[in-house]
């Protein structure tokens, strides 16, 4: 009887904490390093994982409240479809993604995207009014300011190259997207970086953690803040999920940062 007991819990329990692929994503919002200084808030939409038409409106359904929240640039981290989904459902994520072109928006590709048609997602995007950077940096001009944006190209599917900044962008506030974090560690650089990529684990059990987490980047740079030597990186546990359609404590989420423009300014 015992055992029943415990294992209708477990189950319980499991219910409760288990998010579906067809849960609304949570908004995550995070200051860091708060201050009375002048800011920058950046919306982190990472892993969508589009793979149906169900997901897709989903998609359609809260990026208005992205942009009710007033992000001065809105960044996106790759993985965009599925591999084998990503011809059926490109134009379409293209075309809903645009309507948040009212804001600044960047890009990256991640590793899915990269082995779907690389070029059909780069062409896709330079469509419309998102700046998608691979290996390449820009000046952006967002309600906080002018600041610089370098996309990294994605080290797990080998897109990673050195990137050097703009000279314009000397003395600017930057910002360094890419997808999965163990690109942004690879180079060594203070600065602060943006990825997602992790799911941080996707599925992380109580007491052993994440079952599995597809990166070289070490487990403390995996999910969250990650802060070392002038080196800020914050892992985004992302909106959908991959191989298996739900997530076990995680969040589905996308994240609005609120960070101090000095701190964004390279002091070297």
């Amino acid at each position: 009887m015992k055992i029943v007991s415990f294992c209708a819990g477990l189950l319980l329990v499991l219910t409760l904490v288990i998010t579906s692929k067809e849960t609304v994503p949570k908004k995550n919002e995070i200051r860091v390093h708060p201050s009375e200084e002048k800011s920058i808030r950046i919306a982190v939409i990472a892993d969508l994982h589009i793979d149906s038409s169900s997901e897709l409106e989903q998609l359609k359904s809260f990026l208005p409240q992205i942009v009710k929240s007033d992000p001065d640039l809105i960044a996106l981290l790759g993985d965009y479809s599925s591999v084998n989904q990503a011809g059926k459902f490109r134009e379409s994520i293209r075309d809903t993604l645009a309507t948040l072109a009212s804001r600044p928006v960047v890009a990256v590709l991640g590793n899915h995207d990269n082995l779907s048609d690389r070029d059909a997602w780069l062409t896709a995007f330079r469509r419309t009014g998102i700046k998608t950077l691979e290996n390449q940096s820009a000046v952006i001009a967002t309600h906080a300011g002018i600041i610089c944006v370098r996309g990294l190209g994605d080290y797990y599917s080998g897109q990673l190259r050195s990137t050097p900044w703009l000279g314009e962008c000397g003395g600017l506030p930057r910002v360094t997207i890419t997808h999965d974090p163990a690109g942004a560690l690879e180079l060594r650089e203070p600065g602060f970086y943006l990825a997602g990529h992790t799911h941080c684990g996707q599925v992380k059990l109580p007491i052993f953690g994440a079952l599995f987490i597809p990166s070289d980047a070490p487990g403390e740079a995996s999910c969250g803040l990650y802060e070392t030597d002038g080196f800020t990186l914050w892992v985004s546990s992302g909106i959908g999920t991959s191989i298996i359609n739900f997530r076990l404590g995680t969040n589905s989420e996308w994240d609005l940062l609120e960070i101090p423009l000095s701190r964004l300014i390279d002091r070297q």
